[in-house]
């Protein structure tokens, strides 16, 4: 057995019911066992290293933002073989989301390019690599849970509007325009509020930058 590293991204944190779906389908997944669920803040520093083989990427930037600028929820997840990895890869779909399958979390929740809902050790030397360093510099391990995924799961499962479609073809229309609108960005404004009652305006302001920079 082996443990990789998983954790909710920004979007999923914020967007209710797209957190509490992916948990909900985590759990039921029989390739892991869900070892901890814990919120944590990344900082620049564990961006930089987490990400080395971007840092140096034009996008790296949106990225650290996109990773840095809301609590994350992690998970220790435990696996048996490289089979179940590439299982796991394919359950959650390719990276950039509007390339996703639509069947998978990417596919159905991802926006759009690399605002994807959830990051997943692509291997189990990089959930060796990974769960080693989100140890070390964030006290993540076995047992840890701030958070019941089972009341989590079932607290917002459904109970928010999803506008994924919605969002993911706006901004497609600005990638392919490379500019955004005024009215784009209310119209996304206005799904994300809806998606979230609760947000504060710094938080949509933040979550707008992500979600808009993903097709700049």
């Amino acid at each position: 057995m082996a443990q990789l590293l998983t954790f909710l991204k920004a979007d999923a944190v914020l967007r209710k019911n797209v957190g509490a779906a992916i948990v909900k389908e985590f759990l039921a997944n029989e390739d892991l066992e869900m070892l901890s669920f814990e919120s944590r803040q990344v900082d620049e520093a564990l961006s930089a290293e987490h990400y080395a083989h971007v840092a140096d990427r034009p996008f790296y930037p949106w990225l650290a933002h996109y990773v840095t600028a809301f609590p994350v929820y992690a998970m220790l997840i435990e696996v048996g073989d490289d089979a179940a990895v590439e299982r796991l890869r394919t359950f959650l779909g390719k990276t950039k989301a509007h390339e996703a399958a639509p069947e998978t979390i990417r596919g159905r929740f991802g926006i759009y390019a690399g605002v994807n809902c959830v990051h997943l050790s692509d291997s189990l030397e990089s959930g060796r690599r990974e769960t080693d360093l989100w140890k070390a510099r964030l006290g993540i391990g076995e047992g840890n849970f701030d958070i019941d995924p089972q009341d989590y799961s079932q607290e917002y499962d459904a109970s928010f509007p999803n506008h994924t479609p919605d969002m993911r073809k706006i901004c497609a229309q600005v990638a392919e325009a490379g500019d955004v609108s005024e009215s784009q960005k209310q119209e996304i404004r206005r799904y994300l509020e809806e998606e979230n009652p609760g947000i504060s305006s710094e938080q949509l302001d933040a979550l707008m930058k992500i979600v808009l920079g993903s097709a700049l």
